[in-house]
């Protein structure tokens, strides 16, 4: 992406140094671009003729070497941050997976000692219709391979969703909830098979 010329002067290298990071820090450019830039940036220190006795020049690629530690530090932060919100987030999950499961023995442990409650509530409600648990697997099949072809980014649309909504049969609420599960229990999962 960044190309050096053979007679850049330190100066112009702490120009394009800033831009690059700019850059990187707008989210212009990845990670991978300042790391190719960094590696050619250090080739061209090694091959470069700076014997000059200028102290500009001395400051300048001082600088140079002070911006790239920073950078370095804030990187390497960065991935700290990124690996203790990933750890936390996993953590959250399951102890809500957790807490869901004991919510659920409760509700079943009730449903043994007041089953008369039970169906009075359901009888009061008007509503008789089986609780349908899960969804029939050709549903469960689509939304799937629409969340792997977009597990960097597992959020539809609202255009996306009314297409899985005419796909599946199912409301816009009924998919909006099924991406919600699936972002906590499916999604973890399906990125660790894709690591291996």
């Amino acid at each position: 992406m960044y190309e050096f010329q053979t007679n850049l002067t330190p100066f112009d290298l702490l120009k394009r140094l800033s831009r690059i990071i700019e850059e990187y820090n707008q989210n212009n450019c990845t990670e991978n671009d300042l790391v190719s830039f960094i590696t050619e940036l250090r080739e061209f220190f090694k091959t470069a003729d700076i014997s000059s006795n200028d102290n500009f020049t001395k400051q300048i690629i001082y600088g140079i070497f002070i911006i790239l530690k920073r950078l370095k530090i804030l990187l390497d932060i960065e991935m700290e941050i990124s690996y203790v919100c990933t750890r936390h987030s996993n953590c959250f999950n399951n102890k809500t997976d957790l807490i869901i499961k004991d919510v659920e023995n409760l509700k079943f442990e009730n449903e043994d000692y007041y089953p008369s409650i039970n169906s009075i509530t359901i009888s009061e409600s008007g509503s008789n219709k089986p609780i349908r648990r899960n969804y029939p697997k050709n549903v469960t099949k689509i939304l799937k391979d629409w969340l792997k072809e977009n597990m960097m980014n597992p959020y539809p649309t609202e255009n996306q969703k009314t297409f899985l909504s005419k796909r599946t049969g199912l409301d816009i609420i009924q998919i909006n909830n099924w991406f919600i599960n699936a972002r906590r229990r499916l999604l973890p999962s399906m990125k660790g098979r894709n690591r291996n």
